[in-house]
């Protein structure tokens, strides 16, 4: 180490000083300085120390190295002074004197006003062995009231950043709570929507099974109903079958040996034979047993005012047939008898276990007493006789009724038009038909009350008198009721 002497102290301070002579007074500001720094490569400026200090930490080393260097720090550069600034080896002055009296620097020539006396402490003074330590602290004395302001302006910087901090932390938080509560708003939107869906699903869910039970019972309704209707038809064909049989062994029975030869060829089986041809006619155009039955129920309200009145009721039914009001009657718990003149139908009703005599009506009618019945029907009957047995029919009839008993004929009505232009004579049976009002007229001179003709309404539902229908359009006679009904009472 070469030795210091007083007078080459003072010589090398004023060349020192020499260099600040002519440089301005003003500092440039630190704002426009940092863009000289980076752009300049030999930037003919002078800097202030206020333009250093006022960094900190990687910052200084970078700002130092821009200013005085004019370049970026090299690595191993930067780490060896950020070392001694964070061990306290060196200061933020050392550093800036050492990068400015460095070879490098001096050939960069940057003028820093205010690091001419740091440097001196630093190199010349600081070599004296006794006084160097004397000047050190002097100048550390000297730098006391710049550190006492870069304290204060760091206290202020930190309390700044505090509230800076302090106030974006209450903005995260508010943020956070923002967030919050619209995510909690969107979960209970979601939620209440899933449950509305959820709703929606089960009420369609629920919606689908009843419909499909609906759809279920009513194929099951239609299958039993079909299945009734092929049980009823194969019934009615295994009756037929029956019928056909037993009129096979009727007429083998009835067969004499001889028969070729004492009558004509086929004449007892030709009677025979009618019977059941005409039974099979009833089957072809009168209808089906159920069909016929649910229209003879109109007529059930009378019979049962009849039981009202008497203690006993017993019904006969003229002309009976396949005993649909006879099974009507049974099922009300009347007791009623059926005639008719048709073997075959008699042996259907009795295997029914209905009660029935095969004979002819006005027979029956003779032989039975007076005033033993209590209603005495005859459907679809009288147009099968001449006009001068229709009116012994009702004299029998009103025979053979008890006092206030009922009599009931039903026939084809002749003011429907079609019925009374042709469909009337369909069975080759019929001979002519009876007028409503003529049918009532005879009735009321043989003795009955009450003497009165309905035509049918509803599809037989109801009953309306003959005599409230009004035939004014052609239209009345196409709508009129195809069959009517003549109702009279034996007075008492």
């Amino acid at each position: 180490m070469s030795k210091v002497y007083p007078d080459n102290l003072i010589e090398r301070i004023k060349r020192e000083a020499h260099l600040f002579k002519d440089a301005p007074d003003t500092c440039v500001p630190d704002t426009k300085r940092q863009n000289l720094i980076v752009q300049q490569e030999n930037p003919p400026h002078v800097l202030c120390l206020s333009d250093f200090l006022s960094y900190h930490g990687e910052e200084f080393i970078e700002h130092a190295y821009a200013g005085i260097l004019c370049r970026l720090p090299d690595p191993s550069g930067a780490r060896h002074y950020l070392d001694s600034l964070q061990s306290g080896k060196l200061t933020r002055l050392d550093v800036l004197v050492l990068l400015r009296y460095s070879p490098e620097g001096r050939a960069k020539g940057v003028k820093i006003k205010g690091l001419l006396m740091p440097f001196i402490f630093r190199r010349l003074l600081g070599r004296l062995p006794v006084a160097g330590r004397l000047f050190r602290w002097m100048g550390l004395f000297r730098y006391i009231p710049y550190l006492l302001r870069s304290m204060d302006s760091l206290g202020s910087r930190l309390v700044a950043e505090g509230k800076e901090n302090r106030t974006a932390l209450l903005q995260t938080t508010e943020d956070m709570d923002r967030r919050l509560h619209e995510e909690r708003t969107a979960l209970l939107q979601t939620t209440e929507e899933t449950k509305r869906r959820l709703h929606e699903n089960r009420t369609a869910l629920l919606q689908t099974t009843q419909d499909m039970d609906r759809r279920f019972n009513e194929n099951l309704t239609a299958m039993a109903r079909e299945s009734d209707e092929k049980m009823d038809t194969l019934r009615r064909s295994l009756i037929e079958q029956q019928r056909r049989i037993r009129l096979i062994h009727r007429n083998q029975s009835s067969l004499p040996a001889n028969a070729s030869s004492c009558m004509p060829d086929g004449q007892i089986r030709k009677g025979e034979s009618f019977f059941s041809l005409y039974a099979d006619f009833e089957d072809e155009f009168r209808g089906l047993k159920e069909e016929i039955k649910e229209g003879l129920r109109v007529f059930l309200p009378f019979i049962q005012s009849l039981e009202d009145s008497h203690r006993e009721c017993h019904t006969l039914d003229l002309g009976c047939g396949r005993g649909e009001w006879l099974e009507l009657l049974r099922y009300i718990g009347v007791k009623a008898t059926g005639v008719d003149i048709n073997p075959v139908f008699i042996d259907e009703l009795k295997e029914n276990g209905l009660d029935s005599v095969s004979a002819d009506a006005f027979s029956f009618l003779k032989e039975s007493s007076p005033s033993s019945y209590t209603a005495v029907s005859a459907f679809h009957l009288i147009e099968h006789l001449p006009q001068s047995s229709r009116i012994l029919l009702l004299d029998e009839i009103y025979r053979v009724l008890i006092p206030g008993g009922m009599a009931i004929i039903e026939t084809p009505n002749p003011r429907n038009i079609f019925v009374g232009s042709g469909d009337f004579y369909r069975d080759p049976e019929h001979i002519t038909p009876v007028f409503p009002d003529t049918l009532a007229f005879v009735a009321r001179n043989i003795g009955f009350v009450d003497s009165t003709a309905y035509f049918f309404k509803d599809g037989r539902k109801e009953l309306i008198p003959s005599g409230k229908y009004r035939f004014e359009t052609m239209e009345d006679y196409i709508n009129v009721s195809r069959d009517y009904v003549w109702i009279g009472r034996k007075p008492f």
